[in-house]
């Protein structure tokens, strides 16, 4: 990582991007629930600082280019990659944020008034999105897979199995930069792959697709 990246981030961290969206008690308030949530549930959180827009922007990307696209964002957070995807031409009725904690989800309702935002869990995904079960293009995770106890880890990647179109993704990221270890191949294969230096700390965005069977 240079430094330019570094100091690029420290000065997200500070406010100067963020604050171009919103007002500096806005972005205080955001990063404050942020590390309060980490501070409860670390495991849950999985990182005590927030995702950069760089990452944001890197996982959009990997979003399929279809006017009709159903999107499931699962752990939005502060909502640094929800701000990405409500800016690759997503129809913002095809796109469904669903945060566990109640708190995130108030915050999450400030800053995007004009999205769908529920407070869920993703062990219960089907149930969540109802009549749009199977019918998901792609899954936009931040979940942190590798902390959180393997039987719920299974539970949520079944979850996203069925509820996927046959031709759907899931992009996700990790902090682990190093390749076959993600839990995600237990049912779904990599299909591309993305480590992006400039977050802090610098993490890796994979697209996986279904299995053929």
């Amino acid at each position: 990582m240079t430094l330019a990246h570094a100091y690029g981030n420290i000065d997200y961290l500070l406010g100067s991007n963020m604050q171009k969206e919103q007002s500096r008690p806005s972005f205080f308030r955001a990063n404050f629930s942020f590390i309060s949530q980490f501070i409860k549930n670390p495991k849950a959180v999985g990182s005590l600082v927030p995702s950069s827009p760089l990452l944001g922007r890197a996982m959009a990307k990997f979003v399929p280019k279809k006017d009709d696209a159903f999107v499931v964002e699962l752990g939005p957070g502060t909502g640094p990659i929800t701000k990405a995807l409500t800016k690759v031409g997503l129809n913002k009725d095809n796109l469904l944020c669903i945060e566990m904690s109640p708190k995130m989800v108030k915050l999450l309702h400030r800053r995007f008034p004009e999205l769908n935002i529920i407070e869920g869990d993703a062990c219960a995904l089907s149930n969540t999105i109802g009549e749009k079960s199977g019918k998901v293009d792609a899954i936009v995770s931040s979940l942190p897979l590798r902390s959180i106890p393997k039987g719920i880890v299974t539970q949520i990647i079944d979850q996203m199995h069925e509820v996927l179109t046959d031709d759907g993704v899931i992009i996700q990221f990790t902090y682990d930069l190093r390749a076959n270890r993600s839990p995600l191949l237990q049912k779904f294969k990599r299909v591309k792959s993305k480590i992006v230096v400039g977050n802090v700390p610098p993490a890796r965005v994979d697209v996986f697709k279904k299995v053929s069977e």
